[in-house]
């Protein structure tokens, strides 16, 4: 059955009353099976999901919940600043709409002035590193030496900051970059489908309520012909759950790769970052000299405070 209506702007719009109120109906009864189970009035069934499919489910959603904080360590790791992560988040998640929007020459808008006033995308090695040099120049002018520690030490810095940025480059190749797709796809499919079949089983438990109800023999009848049906759609639906969760296990190979590569890149670093520092050391007491130390104040041995008169005494 169609509902027209002539002779109005939507005369062209047929509307099937029968698809209308069968939709509604199913709404209905399971909201109605839904409220029943969470406030538990009288005896409602409720259809077990299989023991395996449940096991299989719960380790998931543990797995998915460590995932998602690992990732977000890892982000917080590559990149401190809170502003720039928000920033990035929020230009991710309007990429898409932006690169159609872009994909005219004349839609492109580049602030390469960052005239929006972002916070600059440097680690704290590389800011400390180029704020040492640029007053090695000016130190330079009043005192030789301390302008050739600063530049040694500014140059340390930037050489450390290098070999961060290839650390943390890798941490999101082979941690952030495979766990957050998986987190995108497989994830969010295995969710959408365990959504659909606890929306079967309420559907199913629906109909077998209904079913105690009937009492005509052929209302009976036609009943229990939809509890089969809603019962094969059930367990097909459950099925496929299954075989998606059984796949989550190769993810686990993924996940020791992931951390074998992030250890072995945070050793290098660490190798690397000691080895300009004991660099930066070597320089440092080549260009003090043997005797460099001697003529700065001495340190109380208790308070590690400078002694006053050894700050104003004179020779």
């Amino acid at each position: 059955m169609s509902l027209r209506l002539p002779g109005s702007p939507m005369e062209g719009l047929g509307i099937d009353v029968k698809k209308f109120a069968s939709d509604a109906s199913t709404l209905f009864s399971r909201a109605k099976q839904y409220t029943e189970e969470q406030l538990q009035l009288g005896q409602v069934e409720k259809t077990p999901l299989d023991p395996d499919v449940d096991v299989m489910f719960r380790r998931f959603q543990v797995m998915q919940v460590n995932l998602s904080k690992i990732c977000d360590s890892m982000n917080a790791l590559v990149q401190p600043n809170p502003n720039l992560r928000m920033e990035k988040l929020v230009l991710s998640k309007l990429g898409s709409i932006n690169q159609k929007w872009a994909s005219c020459e004349s839609n492109k808008v580049i602030d390469s002035g960052n005239s929006l006033g972002r916070p600059q995308d440097l680690s704290g090695l590389e800011s400390l590193g180029s704020s040492l040099l640029c007053s090695s120049a000016g130190a330079k002018e009043s005192n030789e030496q301390l302008g050739a520690i600063l530049e040694a030490s500014g140059n340390a810095q930037i050489e450390i900051s290098k070999a961060e940025k290839i650390y943390l480059d890798k941490a999101k190749e082979c941690v952030i970059g495979p766990f957050k797709t998986f987190l995108e796809n497989d994830a969010k499919t295995i969710f959408k489908e365990k959504g659909i079949l606890e929306t079967k089983r309420l559907d199913l438990d629906a109909a077998k309520a209904k079913l105690k109800k009937v009492k005509t023999l052929e209302g009976r009848d036609q009943q229990e012909k939809e509890v089969r049906n809603l019962q094969t759609d059930f367990e097909r639906q459950q099925e496929l759950l299954k075989l998606l969760l059984e796949g989550t296990s190769s993810h686990h190979s993924t996940q020791l790769r992931a951390y074998q590569e992030f250890i072995d890149a945070q050793v290098d670093y660490f190798a690397a970052a000691a080895s300009h520092a004991k660099s930066l050391q070597a320089n440092a007491q080549a260009l003090l000299g043997s005797n460099g130390s001697n003529g700065f104040p001495r340190r109380d041995s208790q308070t590690k405070a400078v002694p006053v008169s050894d700050i104003i005494k004179t020779d």
